[in-house]
């Protein structure tokens, strides 16, 4: 409790995001993903009426709900101010406290444990589909320093191979991994939205799964078999396609796992 108070405490959350926004959500991602501190908050009302005896002065702190709402408030305030003072553009202070934070958004909600507005999570997809642009556009020279194993790539082909196995395809898997609790929940337009963002970038996988729920099978296969890097997984999904065709259970192992 006093840990969530702490972090959650207005002046310190101003401070600590300003200074370190990456050291702050990873000390945050804990209460989140670990087992101890996750399942108290769940249960903290049952500890609290359990010792209230002993302590008539607990008081449960906020939930993790109550804490993404807080945060994703704050760091708009934060990036907005940034603007404001930058003649309307995303300083550099400003992007790396919105990619923490978009990065943090994405490692707890791949969970499944935890529940967001639909909108937040679209917001969070759309922010990763533009940060892999951004990546994929880095000159050649800074992206040899990110992946050292490249440095005999010669073909743009082989140099997205690349980047594509060691730079994108974890963040890829959990950005899927959001979407996939959605699914349900997207309409036709946000579907073509989030292509449409996605066909410039990077994401492989992430394009074909959203083919995948337009019902473009075809445009599916031949992505993977324009594609070397994802290229082998192919028999694998058309085995999948094919027992989802027949009526079963939606299976998407092969766009997440593989």
């Amino acid at each position: 409790m006093d840990i969530v108070r702490f972090c959650t405490n207005e002046r310190f959350m101003q401070w600590f995001l300003d200074f370190d926004p990456d050291s702050f959500f990873a000390i945050l991602r804990k209460v989140f993903n670990d087992p101890e501190p996750f399942e108290f908050i769940l249960s903290q009302d049952d500890f609290i009426a359990k010792h209230r005896a002993e302590n008539p002065f607990l008081e449960p702190c906020y939930t993790h709900t109550d804490i993404l709402a807080i945060f994703t408030r704050k760091v708009h305030q934060m990036v907005q101010s940034e603007r404001s003072s930058n003649e309307g553009k995303l300083t550099s202070k400003a992007e790396r406290l919105q990619n923490a934070f978009m990065f943090f958004l994405t490692q707890v909600l791949r969970s499944k444990k935890i529940k967001i507005d639909k909108g937040i999570c679209l917001k969070v997809v759309k922010e990763q589909i533009a940060f892999h642009k951004t990546l994929y556009r880095l000159p050649r020279k800074d992206l040899l320093d990110l992946v050292p194993e490249a440095q005999g790539i010669r073909k743009d082909k082989e140099k997205a191979q690349n980047i594509y196995t060691y730079l994108i395809k974890r963040n890829e898997k959990d950005v899927i991994q959001i979407l996939l609790q959605y699914c349900s929940q997207l309409t036709t337009e946000e579907t073509a939205s989030l292509l449409e963002d996605a066909k410039s970038s990077p994401l492989f996988k992430l394009k074909i799964f959203l083919y995948q729920l337009q019902g473009d099978f075809r445009k599916c296969l031949t992505l993977f078999f324009q594609i070397k890097a994802i290229k082998a997984d192919v028999f694998a999904w058309l085995s999948e396609i094919q027992l989802m065709l027949k009526g079963q259970e939606i299976i998407t192992t092969t766009v997440v796992d593989a």
